[in-house]
């Protein structure tokens, strides 16, 4: 996985961040053997927004908004059944 991420904090309790990932992983048979299938690759945009309250000396709460989106491709870059997701994990 190769990830970029970029933070900007543009009050003291506000920050917004947007990232550009790369994920490659290999994907394998659901039953035993468990044989490969090959490689699944995805590329990830995504933003970020999120606010702080300060509760006490030692205590933080952050409330995160991020929306993503992903595009999946095959291991020789060629579009998988599902091309893309607007879906959070």
């Amino acid at each position: 996985m190769l990830n970029h991420e970029v933070y900007h904090k543009f009050a003291p309790n506000q920050q917004y961040s947007y990232a550009l990932s790369y994920r490659r992983q290999n994907v394998y048979d659901e039953k035993a053997p468990y044989h490969n299938e090959g490689v699944e690759q995805e590329f990830r945009l995504y933003g970020r927004y999120a606010y702080t309250f300060k509760l006490s000396e030692r205590w933080k709460w952050k409330n995160t908004l991020r929306q993503e989106f992903r595009k999946f491709l095959l291991q020789t870059f060629t579009r998988q059944k599902r091309i893309f997701s607007l879906e959070p994990d």
